[in-house]
């Protein structure tokens, strides 16, 4: 008869155990939080693809929670690979967190986007959380450029319940030249500075990703040299265009510009100079 109660309570304690190990996963409509709210991936070159980027997701509040789903917005079609916590897709379910713990998302590109039509190519990363729905931005430079990526971001304060706006931008380095050897790609506003000048010579072509710009800051100066002094050089103009390649984009305004416009120049003590575009 002891040795049956000894059992019984073997496995009442053993019953108990198992009960403080269980761990539930129901906090739903949680917001995460992320490392970055963008990540930039190397350029692709033929037959490489980039490096890897980590992106850290943490899950901030008090309860357990689980991710419905982790996708890439261009589905199976996209030439970013995903893993997440060592499961590799490109949508992913159910992933769990525990309360003030993180994930890792780990983030590549195919050499075969060397073959896409834009020449900055971007997706993103969906979060799916009950009805909350949040998202981090991929991209990558895909073709032999020069590239302006933003990194810094100016905020204007707008009245509630307006959202602020925000203006991602680089400043160039001062008295820059930009030469016709290959093309200049802009992702957000290339600024040139207060007292700086920017010289950009004829046959350079300029591609200017949806939202963005060339701004001349106060009392600086853009000088553009657009071929046109002689017959020799009237087929070289700079040319200001959009990042979109396919031919269906060729005619299409409004492809680039954001809230200042596509070319910015603000009152300055020295003479702008524009010919030939």
């Amino acid at each position: 008869m002891k040795k049956v109660q000894l059992f019984l309570l073997l496995l009442t304690i053993a019953a108990l155990s198992s009960c403080r190990n269980t761990i539930d996963f129901q906090g739903s409509n949680i917001e995460l939080g992320f490392s970055q709210d963008t990540l930039y991936l190397d350029t692709v070159f033929t037959g490489l693809g980039s490096s890897t980027r980590i992106l850290k997701v943490y899950n901030t509040s008090a309860e357990n929670m689980t991710v419905d789903r982790i996708r890439l917005a261009r589905g199976e079609g996209s030439y970013y690979r995903m893993n997440v916590d060592g499961v590799s897709g490109k949508s992913l379910e159910n992933l769990e967190i525990l309360a003030g713990d993180s994930a890792y998302v780990f983030i590549e590109i195919s050499p075969d986007a060397q073959g896409a039509t834009e020449m900055i190519y971007t997706d993103s990363i969906w979060f799916e959380n009950g009805a909350i729905k949040q998202h981090v931005n991929l991209i990558t430079a895909v073709w032999d450029a020069y590239y302006h990526f933003p990194d810094r971001v100016l905020t204007i304060a707008q009245p509630e319940p307006y959202p602020d706006i925000k203006i991602p931008y680089t400043i160039l380095p001062c008295n820059a030249v930009w030469n016709n050897d290959k093309p200049h790609v802009i992702y957000g506003y290339a600024v040139v500075d207060s007292a700086c000048l920017l010289t950009i010579n004829e046959g350079t072509q300029i591609h200017i990703h949806k939202g963005g710009g060339l701004w001349a800051y106060r009392d600086s100066r853009l000088v553009v040299n657009g071929g046109g002094i002689d017959a020799n050089h009237m087929n070289q103009p700079v040319v200001f265009q959009g990042d979109r390649l396919e031919p269906g984009y060729e005619w299409v305004p409004g492809q680039w510009g954001g809230v200042l416009g596509g070319l910015f120049l603000m009152r300055s003590n020295q003479n702008h100079e524009i010919k030939n575009t």
